[in-house]
């Protein structure tokens, strides 16, 4: 029931069950990952009345067990992995504090600039679809774009000038840098010989690349792998205008020469394909590659 960090249950409380009673787990005993979302002075009502009830069995049976127990509790019931069960509390929590720290950050700055920061955040929460909902809460590449990596900029060097430290929201830069970064190593580790990229702009359906998340990948690639191609429906080099693509060719000088017409023509061309936007229609790498050729999903579009 306690939040623990994921692997606990499977790798410290098992073995310690094991030995202590002589027993081997599902023989004599089963065990499951229920975490808990009882906050103090309300529990009962929130164990009554929870969002969900998470069961996280390392078999089946313990799985089934609790969610008997449970069958006339309200709400939802998952079934995970312990691992998983584990990791969901621990990231409830992790993100309850960083909402905290979020709206104090956003006070403090306020507060300096004569804002009244309650009622900022007040109507901050009425928008109920990209504020507080499930926007922006998927797991996938980073974010850029024209707006959010200047805006954080703006917000951040302004902070400094007035003398505010804002350590979450100047980590925010830095942790979707860190990102892109994770995402070349992973690319760099399988020593591709060529490499396609599946996606250039900085979101779906759009051809802006400014601050673009793929075009900052291409650049950490390049050093360790000059047959680079991209494919984007999205995107033609040859009628891109304005800062678009001043931006485009200021950051990648040759990418005119890296354009395909279709994602045939990138499979064709690359050895290990890359996969930066969730849409529908670059799924259907996963039925025309090769199997000695490679895919490295940023964004999870095929589930496991």
């Amino acid at each position: 029931r306690s939040t623990v960090t994921p692997g606990t249950l499977k790798n410290i409380v098992l073995p310690i069950l094991q030995k202590l009673t002589g027993n081997k787990f599902g023989k004599k005993f089963g065990i499951a990952s229920n975490p808990e979302f009882l906050r103090e002075t309300t529990a009962i009502s929130d164990f009554l009345n929870p969002q969900y009830t998470i069961i996280g069995g390392l078999d089946s049976k313990s799985s089934d067990t609790l969610s008997i127990l449970y069958s006339e509790l309200k709400g939802p019931k998952h079934i995970l992995t312990t691992d998983e069960s584990e990791m969901l509390k621990l990231s409830s929590n992790a993100f309850h504090a960083l909402k905290v720290g979020f709206a104090n950050e956003i006070d403090r700055y306020s507060e300096k600039l004569g804002v009244y920061s309650h009622k900022v955040m007040e109507i901050f929460t009425e928008d109920k679809k990209l504020n507080i909902s499930k926007s922006y809460l998927k797991p996938g590449f980073a974010f850029g774009g024209s707006c959010l990596p200047k805006d954080l900029q703006s917000l951040t060097v302004q902070s400094k000038q007035l003398g505010i430290g804002l350590p979450i929201l100047e980590g925010t830069l830095t942790s979707n840098n860190l990102h892109i970064e994770h995402a070349a190593s992973k690319i760099l580790s399988y020593k591709p010989k060529s490499i396609g990229i599946l996606g250039l702009g900085f979101k779906p359906n759009s051809d802006d690349v400014r601050e673009s998340p793929s075009v900052h990948l291409i650049r950490k690639l390049k050093p360790n792998c000059t047959n680079i191609s991209f494919y984007d429906p999205d995107i033609n080099i040859k009628t891109m205008l304005g800062s678009n693509l001043e931006y485009l060719n200021s950051q990648i000088p040759d990418i005119s020469g890296m354009a395909c017409n279709d994602i045939d023509d990138l499979i064709q061309k690359c050895s290990l394909i890359v996969i930066t936007q969730l849409r529908g229609e670059f799924s259907k790498i996963y039925t025309k590659l090769p199997k000695e050729k490679i895919i490295v999903d940023l964004v999870k579009l095929k589930k496991d």
